[in-house]
Parts: C-alpha cells; structure tokens; sequence
C-alpha cells in the first residue's frame, strides 16, 4: 500500500481521538501526528491496568469491560466512574455552532433524527405535528438528516414560524453532535447510535423501536427515555413528547 495515499485517507477521516494501545513504548509515535486527530494520546496497558489479565478473566464480561473503559476515559483526562458516562466535548465544539448559527441557543430547541429509512416511513404529516406542537410552545427545532431529506425538511418547516436549523449527519463529528445533543432540550429519533448517545448524555428521548431489539440503557435514566413501536399512533407520539417536556397538550387537537 501506498504510505503517502493511506496518510491521505486517514486525514479525512477526521478522527475525534487516535488512541496508541501498547505496553511498553514510552512516548506517543509521532507518525501518528500525521493523520490530523483533534487529540492523539497513549494509552498503557502496564500503568493503567487496575488489574491482571486473569482478574478480567474472572469477572463478568459487562463489568471488565466497563471498568476497562472506566480507566481509559481517565487517562483521556476524561472524568469517569463505573456508574456514569462522559462524553468530550470542548470550547471547539461550542464554537463551531455559536460562530455560523448565534441565534441556535437563543431560545431552547429539540433535535429531530431523520436519517433512518424505517423513520422515513412516517407520513410527513407525523413531522409537521410534531414541529407545530413544539413551535406553540416556543421550542426552535433541529433536525439532523442526509442530503436526501433536505427537501422533506424544508417542506416542514414551510408550515412553522418558530427558528428551524438543519445539519447533515456526516458534516457533524462526535464530539460536535454530543455538543449539540447536550443542549437540546429533548432528541427524537430511531434507535441508532445517535439514540445511545443522547441517553448516556442523560437527555430527554424519545426513540421509535426500528430494528426489532430493545435499545439497552442504564435502568436509572428509565424515567427520561421513551421507546416507542415505529407502528405506534400519531397521538401516543405526541403525547410521550408532551409528557417528557411538560406540554399542555388540550387545545392541540
């Protein structure tokens, strides 16, 4: 393989974090430097190890592998513990939305997840409810979609007064979307990655069952997270959306 071509490729990649894996180089290799990561870090599985390999052996699976994970967000100078997620965002990520779009945290705002197929089998009627019950109430929305539902979107967002945002998944990096999700006051959408995040986030949800499996999430954030059938009516919809952010729902219908 071509060196000059892969380094190529893995710069635009954009990776979040480029973690080096190893147990007894003292430094970071700094050919690594050359794939552009926003943070390249060493991790050491002699130092940072809370235990043996037999130890892990020994343990149940979910709870060596959280504790593996417990340290290494540690060594990231990500504060963690086994009983919670952090996810990194930075004054970066604050930045690349209050520079184009200032007036995106003037008023709070839900995120909207389009992105997924089986969400698109809703009738575009689901989503213009939606958007006027939470535009009654003051919320601006931002939806998070591909290119082929920016035309579904703005069809939306023709019946709405209230400030409506767009961003295309691809264009937003992790660090970027946990930003954005983290300040939303609730995220609707498929059980995808996405859903995941914003549960761990401790985020208000609401998320259609699309895949035929539960979505897992810790059983103390059960109270703030909804899971719905994709088959589920218009009306159970809005009103898990109502009751999650304390809408007066009466003269809706």
């Amino acid at each position: 393989m071509n060196f000059s071509w892969f380094t190529e490729a893995m710069q635009q990649q954009q990776w979040d974090v480029i973690i080096q894996i190893d147990s007894n180089k003292p430094s970071v290799d700094k050919w690594l430097e050359l794939w552009n990561p926003r943070l390249l870090v060493r991790y050491s599985l002699e130092s940072n190890c809370p235990f043996k390999h037999t130890l892990i052996l020994s343990l149940k699976p979910a709870l060596a592998k959280e504790c593996v994970q417990t340290h290494l967000l540690n060594s990231l100078g990500i504060p963690a513990s086994p009983n919670g997620f952090q996810f990194p965002s930075t004054e970066s990520d604050k930045r690349a939305f209050t520079q184009l779009y200032p007036e995106l945290f003037q008023h709070p705002f839900v995120c909207i997840h389009m992105e997924n197929p089986a969400v698109q089998t809703w009738p575009m009627c689901y989503y213009t409810m939606i958007a006027y019950l939470l535009a009654d109430h003051g919320y601006s929305l931002v939806f998070i979609a591909n290119e082929e539902q920016q035309t579904s979107i703005l069809e939306i967002c023709q019946h709405i007064e209230s400030p409506t945002f767009s961003f295309l998944r691809e264009n937003l990096c992790w660090s970027n979307l946990a930003y954005l999700i983290n300040q939303s006051s609730l995220v609707i959408g498929d059980d995808t990655d996405m859903a995941q995040l914003a549960v761990h986030l401790d985020v208000p949800s609401v998320w259609l069952s699309t895949r035929g499996h539960q979505l897992q999430f810790h059983e103390s954030r059960s109270k703030s997270v909804h899971i719905l059938k994709e088959s589920q009516p218009i009306k159970e919809v809005i009103h898990e959306i109502s009751t999650l952010l304390h809408l007066n729902q009466e003269n809706f219908w």
